[in-house]
Formats: structure tokens, sequence, C-alpha cells
């Protein structure tokens, strides 16, 4: 009669911890296969995610720069209506009438949709873009341009209407707006009243859009130094980095 063979001899034992290391390898690999995987997937986002980030400041950056023309227009057009008011000529009436209305019709360039860096921010990816000082430029984009372009923007809307609506006592806007075009016609129908009540408001106008052509310009700067760094991060040559 054979004798039984114990579970907890030696060659058991060896053949148990044989199995269990081929099991605890496996996993290893699989986890290890999952991780490689999920780092290419990683990467191939974060890849996606700046050239998509590029797009948006370049976008940004040509919005910024159209709006800071616009903005300094304004400026040079309202310091040269306050300077036509202190002259009651008709050739004055005239220059006036035309410089107001262009101020009047300027269009402004909106952009503030989400960005991709807003929209990877909300979701938890933004530890995708592993360079600090890459996603510190980015958080402060968004932060100047909601704290600063965009609400001196509302402003300079909610100040075109207001300035508008005092002037219009005093001026036939209608005529304003199609002097923009047509020219030489005198739009002003009280000008004491005119220049009693436009000298504080273009003043303060005046001052509105100095300060956002000072926001539009460092926010052109503020573009300019994140579009250099994430460059410099994907490893574009000197000459695409600088080409903005």
């Amino acid at each position: 009669m054979s004798k039984r063979k114990s579970p907890f001899s030696i060659k058991g034992w060896k053949d148990y911890l044989l199995q269990v290391s081929l099991i605890l390898l496996s996993l290893f690999i699989a986890v290890g296969v999952d991780r490689c995987n999920q780092s290419l997937k990683d990467e191939d986002r974060r890849v996606a995610y700046l050239e998509a980030i590029e797009v948006d400041l370049l976008e940004e950056m040509q919005s910024n720069k159209l709006n800071l023309i616009d903005c300094e227009k304004d400026v040079k057009d309202i310091f040269t209506a306050l300077r036509l008011l202190r002259e009651d000529s008709p050739a004055a009436r005239i220059q006036f009438g035309e410089t107001m209305g262009n101020v009047f019709v300027r269009g402004v360039f909106r952009s503030f949709s989400p960005t991709t860096w807003d929209i990877i921010a909300q979701s938890g990816d933004a530890l995708l873009i592993e360079d600090l000082e890459l996603r510190s430029l980015l958080a402060a984009n968004s932060v100047f341009r909601n704290d600063y372009v965009r609400a001196d923007l509302l402003r300079h809307d909610a100040k075109t209407l207001e300035v508008a609506e005092s002037l219009g006592p005093y001026l036939d806007l209608a005529c304003l707006r199609s002097l923009v075009q047509d020219g030489q016609r005198d739009c002003i129908t009280d000008f004491a009243g005119l220049k009693e009540v436009a000298s504080v408001k273009l003043a303060i106008y005046l001052r509105q859009a100095e300060s956002r052509a000072f926001h539009l310009d460092r926010a052109i700067k503020l573009n300019e130094i994140t579009l250099k760094r994430l460059r410099e991060i994907r490893g574009d040559s000197p000459a695409a980095v600088s080409e903005e």
C-alpha cells in the first residue's frame, strides 16, 4: 500500500509557491501593461490639449490685438472731441460729430467662449500639463481675461451707452451715425448744453478707454509669454517659439 503524499512536504510547498509566484507575476504584468496603455493614452491627450491650447492662445492674442487697435483709436478720438469742445466753429462742430460718430459705431471683437484650459481645469485633467510654470501662466491668462479684459469690455459697452444717452439731448444721434459715412454735416443741436455735459462725461470715458488699452496690452504680453513657454515644452525650434 503506497503512502499518501503530505501536502506539507517540501515538494508540495515548492509547487504551491511556484503557482502563487506565477499568479503574482501575471498580475504584475497585467497591471504594468494597463499602466503603460494608460500612460500612452494620457500622453496622446496631453499632446492634443497642448495643440488646442496653442490655437486658443493665438486666437485670443489676435482678438486682443484687434481690440487694442480700436481702443487706441477711441483714446485718440475722445481726446480730439474734448479739444474740439473748446472751439465753437462750424468746422469744429462738424469734426466733433465725425469723431464721436466713429467712437459710437466702432466695433469690438468678442472672444470669451470657454477655452481648452478652462475645460480641462474643470474636468480634473489639468495635471496632464506637468509643467508648473505653464499651468500657472494658463491660469493667469484665464483670470486676467475674465477679471480685466472681459470686465473692461462690459464697462465699455455700458459707458458708451451712457455717454450716448447723456449727449442725446444736444446731438442728433441719427445724424451722427450717418455722418460717419456722409460727412460734412453739423449734428449738434445745442452746443452750449453739449459743452457743459460732455466735458465731464468724455473725460471719464477717456480715462476708461486708456485703462482698457493698458489692460489689453498686458493681456497680449501675457499671451505671448504663455505661448513661448508652451512651445518650449513641446520642443519647438527657437525660430518657431519667437515667430509670433
